[in-house]
């Protein structure tokens, strides 16, 4: 997968905000509150493109993207509210997430996202989306 990037201009400072403006395209998601896993997901292709422990999406994220001082900030995030996502996405409280596999785009329930997310990584898509609910566009 190979994710682009967006960034959007804002008024104010915000704490993962670049000079350029805000990278809005890309996520980290815990998987539950105990654990040490992680995704790094994409809005872009509306899944994962990293998943693993703190360090191992580290890794993964500078080799995509280069290096961030903002790591540290988006994991802080994500261990408090299950996201790093400025608009919510994926918040612990959410009880959805919008996924794709490339064949079809659904909602995930929160509950089935590090098993979507293996999946996905895996390139079993089949198995991926039986466990989204699909759009009515895609039935």
């Amino acid at each position: 997968m190979s994710p682009s990037r967006r960034t959007t201009l804002i008024p104010q400072p915000h704490p993962l905000a670049t000079a350029e403006g805000l990278i809005v395209s890309r996520f980290i998601v815990k998987f539950a509150p105990e654990t040490d896993a992680y995704a790094l997901w994409s809005l872009v292709v509306d899944g994962p493109v990293a998943v693993g422990s703190r360090a191992e999406v580290t890794r993964d994220r500078i080799e995509l993207y280069g290096p961030s001082d903002r790591l540290d900030a988006a994991f802080a995030a994500a261990d408090a509210r299950g996201t790093s996502s400025i608009h919510g996405v994926g918040r612990w409280d959410d009880p959805v997430v919008v996924a794709a596999t490339g064949t079809c785009c659904g909602e995930l329930q929160r509950a089935d996202l590090a098993e979507f997310c293996a999946h996905m990584l895996a390139q079993n898509h089949d198995r991926a989306a039986a466990l989204l609910t699909l759009d009515e566009d895609d039935v």
